[in-house]
């Protein structure tokens, strides 16, 4: 697990966005939901897009209100979820592996 002391001794700046978005993927990691427009509000910043319409099409994941849920069959898929919301996947910045 990163975490700000982690990126501090790899002389790499944490922004709000990424704390934002480090908050969102945990939530979706841990508890296979997350509400991204609430913990939006809470850090003072805007909801960050993700990408979800593919997942949402295929049932895995499903939207209740503003909330966004992993279907409990899809639970083993939850990293696609998450990687909706990495900023840094996409850009080949990112130094982990991408789910299946």
């Amino acid at each position: 697990r990163t975490c700000a002391a982690d990126a501090a001794a790899l002389d790499v700046a944490v922004t709000a966005e990424d704390a934002l978005r480090r908050a969102i993927i945990e939530r979706v990691m841990t508890d296979f939901r997350v509400d991204p427009a609430a913990l939006a509000r809470a850090h003072g910043l805007a909801e960050p897009r993700a990408g979800l319409s593919a997942l949402e099409a295929a049932g895995i994941v499903s939207r209740i209100g503003e909330e966004i849920v992993v279907k409990p069959a899809y639970k083993p898929l939850a990293r696609l979820v998450a990687a909706a919301f990495d900023a840094y996947l996409s850009t080949g910045k990112a130094r982990h592996s991408v789910s299946v």
